[in-house]
């Protein structure tokens, strides 16, 4: 997906001025310095999928952009191509056959915490919400559903790539599942009574999916505060 599928980072990681929920002001943020300019190309690395009860929709690939509106946040757009589920082929209106594309999609750079895990500490993430206007992630359709759309109140992964105080020309970004609807990551620090999530097919869903995203030449650093 979803993405998601959204991605369903990147990806990202997927990455329109930026809102962040009310409820979400006082996370922890995260810097890119410099801050990468003009739009940024976002390349999936490996399936994407979007899980729930309804079953697993499993996209093939992945692309899209990120453009940066400051060192934390920014919008990204993502593609997903050879996307199938249960019941047959899954498309956006107006794209190619199997091929979802999410809707502009505000992100945020914070800590994640690793709410699974406690002695797993806190990871360097980003926080994907829905569009700010439709307060969708993305719209597509398959056999026997023939609208479906995927909402939610923020999508939250994790930074692999580069590690905080390191340099890099590129970034890479996870979006995984504990179970089928349940995202491996919920929370984030400084709002750790907040819980994130998507929503499709009337039901909790959730999104795997890895990208990288190309900064250019200029290496960048991922600061954490």
């Amino acid at each position: 997906m979803t993405k998601k599928i959204i991605l369903l980072a990147l990806a990202a990681a997927s990455v329109a001025a930026f809102a962040m929920p009310a409820a979400a002001t006082a996370i922890t943020p995260l810097h890119i310095v410099p801050t990468p300019v003009g739009a940024k190309t976002i390349d999936g690395v490996g399936h994407a999928s979007l899980k729930g009860t309804f079953g697993t929709i499993t996209c093939t690939g992945s692309s899209g952009s990120a453009t940066f509106e400051s060192g934390t946040t920014g919008t990204f757009n993502q593609k997903f191509t050879g996307c199938e589920g249960p019941t047959g082929k899954c498309t956006t209106a107006g794209q190619p056959e199997k091929t979802i594309v999410t809707t502009s999609l505000p992100f945020h750079l914070a800590t994640v915490i690793h709410e699974h895990n406690a002695a797993g500490g806190n990871f360097a993430g980003i926080l994907v919400t829905p569009n700010t206007e439709t307060g969708v992630f993305a719209h597509f359709a398959c056999p026997l559903f023939p609208n479906v759309t995927v909402t939610g109140n923020g999508l939250v992964g994790t930074i692999t790539k580069p590690e905080c105080g390191k340099e890099g020309t590129e970034g890479t970004i996870s979006f995984t599942s504990k179970s089928a609807g349940v995202q491996t990551h919920t929370t984030l620090t400084g709002t750790p009574l907040i819980s994130y999530g998507l929503q499709a097919f009337s039901g909790n869903a959730s999104e795997d999916a890895h990208g990288t995203i190309t900064f250019g030449a200029t290496a960048t650093k991922l600061e954490c505060t």
